[in-house]
């Protein structure tokens, strides 16, 4: 079951880089499921947010990145919980900050996510963003 939740959840990052609709990314998902992010540098005070915020977040970053995509370079696991050691790499569409658009954001993040009956519940996030 371990490797299943890891294979879910690498099958979810690929799903939200690939820009698929709410409904598809939903059948990752339990109801009730809760997206916490740590404070970084994008958000300094955190957030806590529900599915329907994140697919909200989601559709704002389509008009910011032409592209994005997640690597996972590690996983563990214990019993319904996984640990994710994750590269996340966007190309804007429109200048931020000190980049201009074409340029690539970088974030490595831990991710850590709970399963139940084969769907995420929970997932938390300490992401460091690269300097921009």
């Amino acid at each position: 079951m371990t490797n299943t939740n890891v294979n879910v959840a690498k099958q979810y990052l690929h799903a939200i880089a690939s820009n698929v609709s709410g409904e598809d990314l939903a059948k990752f998902s339990s109801p009730g499921m809760t997206i916490e992010e740590r404070p970084n540098r994008v958000y300094p005070k955190g957030q806590t947010r529900a599915v329907a915020a994140m697919l909200h977040g989601l559709d704002r970053s389509k008009k910011m990145l032409r592209s994005h995509r997640y690597e996972v370079l590690r996983a563990a696991s214990e019993g319904s919980r996984i640990a994710l050691e994750v590269l996340w790499e966007g190309v804007l569409a429109i200048p931020r900050s000190t980049l201009g658009a074409g340029a690539t954001m970088r974030a490595h993040s831990g991710m850590f996510l709970e399963f139940r009956d084969g769907k995420i519940i929970s997932q938390r996030n300490y992401d460091y963003c690269e300097q921009f």
